[in-house]
């Protein structure tokens, strides 16, 4: 079965043949078919049949409950773009990746399964606290995005599983903020990206989340820092105690970020970027942005 294309008919038969042949998942392609380019096939990376999901519409879908929300692996990103349903800052989001022709093939779950420290929806993902839904014949499963990813390129996805979806709540936030940094506007992979979510209640900061990617093997986020912040802040402070909260806050970021040079972008170039648009981000938040 080595250069097998498989197309079943439904999820079940797709899962039946992902068990009984560890088949490469095929929606989109747009990530895969750049991988295989220097290979001639899909399948010639490790011998195995191409098993062909972006049909099935059990897997196409996007359901909206109270409180919830549940994209399908195989939606493309076009139709997410038009939705009712989905978040205004994941269309921002899904506007900013590749081009029109692409984002009519490409799918969320192929974004994210590619594993890119880059991925554009990763860091919202991790910033709502997204989930990555998975289903193999012996059943259904839910893992955090950021326990699915394992590294650069590398999924802790089983051999027989098959993603189904992400489930994304639906929170309420005073502030959202999302930034890609990349060498033009389309068609581009990001240098580096930030994402970030502030809710105050009576004017007092009491969520905060900053996700960044391409600084790290995987896309960063640390509820310690955000803590940090959270816990810093009375709400009476004033505006030169605010912004040494916030010097000392971003200095802890930059700790903890591992950027990398490569044909895109310098370490130096990365780390420096998404530390500014988070300090411009948290200013806003502050009530920093305005010189008093």
């Amino acid at each position: 079965m080595k250069d097998t294309a498989l197309r079943p008919r439904d999820l079940k038969e797709a899962l039946i043949l992902r068990r009984e042949t560890g088949g490469i998942l095929y929606a989109g392609g747009t990530d895969l078919m750049v991988r295989s380019a220097r290979w001639g096939t899909v399948s010639a990376d490790a011998g195995r049949p191409v098993i062909f999901i972006g049909h099935l519409e059990e897997l196409r879908q996007v359901a909206t409950e109270p409180g919830f929300l549940v994209i399908g692996a195989c939606a493309i990103l076009s139709s997410l773009r038009d939705h009712p349903g989905v978040p205004v800052l994941l269309k921002r989001i899904i506007g900013s990746m590749a081009s029109p022709a692409v984002r009519n093939m490409a799918t969320m779950g192929g974004n994210v399964c590619n594993a890119s420290p880059a991925g554009d929806t990763i860091p919202y993902l991790l910033a709502m606290n997204g989930t990555v839904l998975c289903a193999s014949t012996d059943g259904q499963k839910e893992i955090p995005v950021n326990e699915f990813i394992s590294g650069p390129g590398m999924t802790i996805l089983a051999p027989d599983e098959v993603v189904t979806g992400f489930g994304i709540p639906r929170y309420q936030f005073d502030h959202e903020f999302h930034k890609k940094v990349a060498a033009r506007r389309a068609n581009a992979l990001a240098k580096a990206s930030i994402v970030g979510l502030a809710r105050k209640i009576d004017h007092r900061l009491v969520d905060l989340r900053l996700a960044f990617g391409a600084v790290g093997p995987k896309v960063v986020r640390s509820p310690d820092c955000e803590q940090a912040l959270i816990d810093s802040l009375s709400g009476t402070n004033g505006r030169h105690e605010r912004e040494e909260i916030l010097a000392a806050v971003l200095k802890r970021y930059a700790r903890i970020l591992s950027p990398i040079d490569d044909q895109r972008s310098t370490a130096d170039y990365r780390g420096t970027v998404v530390i500014r648009l988070a300090r411009h981000f948290l200013k806003e938040v502050l009530g920093l942005s305005h010189q008093p």
